[in-house]
């Protein structure tokens, strides 16, 4: 398993898991194995997963030994992790209440807790969701799952069209999580929410956190948002010298970010605009310039 051989142990796996010693064992790692095996891109490849780690965990809820209840839990965790890599979010969300409810370890109830979290809001269900965040950073202060859920929340402000809540909750994971693993993610809804808002220069000032080499894939629209930002906050003419080198050159960055935007998402369906927008930011560059050299014939 460790070398992720999972087909090989599938096979070995399978021949144990009616033993009468080693079958729940077997089928619980018969799971994994099935997991390991499973395509991220293919949602219902985990679903062989799902049912052999269910099977795994009645065998536990049925097993008499004092560290049953624990290894259920545990088994119970890892269902619902495969649930929502298959997209079931609602099902992971009742399988987390399950390990709740059944109080396994305190350990297994922090973690179920805050993936409890994620798999509400995931599922659709913000509200929902945002209670399980409160009560988590009430209960869990000091958890390493902190960011995460703080994260969770602020999602689910952004998605219920709560842009004030979202902003200054992405800020907080931006400002005291800095290590969280989806830090870009939260500064780019920060910045998102800010321009929503109307808020354009604290807006650029947020998505310009997220370094230039990682916007790539799903971060490819920070480039696009912060050229936006600068276009909406040019003035509208330029009085002298100094004002026009300084309004060229906010054409320019904003014409190099959609530039970078469109060569990092090419199918992006904001490409069409954003070359219109490169355009027309020549047109401007040309005008501005034009408008320099007539001023200083006068």
């Amino acid at each position: 398993m460790e070398m992720k051989q999972f087909s090989d142990a599938v096979k070995t796996l399978t021949s144990l898991v009616d033993h009468p010693t080693l079958g729940e064992q077997a089928t619980w790692w018969l799971g994994k194995a099935h997991a390991g095996t499973a395509d991220p891109n293919n949602p219902k490849s985990f679903e062989l997963a799902i049912a052999t780690l269910q099977k795994a965990a009645e065998k536990a809820r049925q097993a008499k030994d004092s560290e049953a209840k624990v290894r259920r839990g545990q088994i119970l965790l890892e269902v619902a992790d495969n649930q929502q890599l298959a997209k079931q979010f609602k099902e992971a969300a009742a399988t987390y209440q399950t390990l709740l409810l059944e109080k396994p370890s305190d350990d297994l109830n922090e973690a179920a807790l805050g993936k409890l979290a994620m798999a509400l809001g995931l599922a659709g269900q913000m509200a929902e969701s945002d209670k399980i965040c409160a009560e988590f950073s009430q209960k869990y202060p000091r958890s390493p799952s902190t960011g995460m859920v703080m994260f969770r929340s602020a999602e689910n402000a952004f998605n219920s069209k709560k842009l004030p809540e979202a902003a200054q909750r992405y800020g907080v994971v931006v400002s005291k999580y800095p290590e969280f693993g989806q830090i870009n993610a939260a500064r780019k809804g920060m910045g998102t929410a800010l321009f929503e808002l109307g808020k354009y220069e604290e807006a650029a000032a947020a998505l310009q956190q997220v370094p230039a080499n990682e916007r790539i894939g799903e971060m490819a629209g920070v480039s696009y948002l912060l050229a936006e930002c600068l276009i909406k906050t040019m003035p509208a003419d330029a009085d002298d010298a100094l004002a026009t080198a300084r309004l060229v050159d906010q054409i320019e960055q904003a014409s190099a970010l959609l530039n970078a935007f469109v060569a990092a998402q090419e199918n992006h369906p904001e490409v069409p605009g954003a070359l219109l927008k490169i355009g027309a930011m020549k047109q401007r560059a040309a005008s501005v310039m034009a408008d320099a050299d007539e001023k200083k014939k006068n």
